[in-house]
């Protein structure tokens, strides 16, 4: 029972780190048009936005596309955290050493949890603290559960093994 936990712990916590890890939603109306804003971001630095604006004044809405990427240092060390839980979890954990499998759930937990938390406090130091006063935060997206599903299957399946 220990080895299917181990083994899905650890391909989600390689998958998670595909997905997009954080969300923003921003919606704003002014002078008759209403703007929507749905950005994703990866934590290796991608960002996917999508904007739509319409006015009430005529039944033609506008949607635009945005792609960018800039590397995210902490992004990319998380990252790294991440996939080598993954690999310990996998290797180690399912082939000679069991209790491996409950260090790399351990290093996929605190991966993404010091990701999450670096990027509020990067929003709160930097000059987008407004930002965050006026409920700009980022929401944990898909690969943030994910990773954090995997890391605890992996954690779970190495406590199995433990006791």
């Amino acid at each position: 029972a220990r080895l299917p936990l181990v083994i899905v712990g650890g391909v989600l916590m390689f998958v998670s780190i595909l997905l997009p890890t954080l969300y923003w939603n921003v919606h704003t109306e002014a002078f008759g048009v209403e703007l929507n804003g749905a950005l994703y971001y990866w934590m290796y630095g991608l960002l996917y936005a999508i904007i739509t604006a319409k006015s009430e004044y005529s039944d033609i809405e506008y949607t635009s596309r945005y792609t960018e990427f800039r590397p995210d240092m902490l992004g990319i060390i998380c990252m790294m955290i991440i996939i080598t839980g993954a690999i310990v979890t996998l290797v180690l954990g399912c082939a000679t050493e069991k209790k491996a499998a409950f260090v790399g759930g351990v290093l996929g937990l605190a991966g993404m949890i010091a990701y999450y938390v670096g990027v509020i406090m990067a929003l709160r130091i930097t000059r987008t603290y407004q930002l965050v006063e006026a409920g700009f935060y980022p929401i944990p997206f898909l690969g943030f559960y994910v990773c954090i599903v995997g890391g605890i299957l992996a954690f779970v399946g190495g406590l199995l093994e433990r006791y």
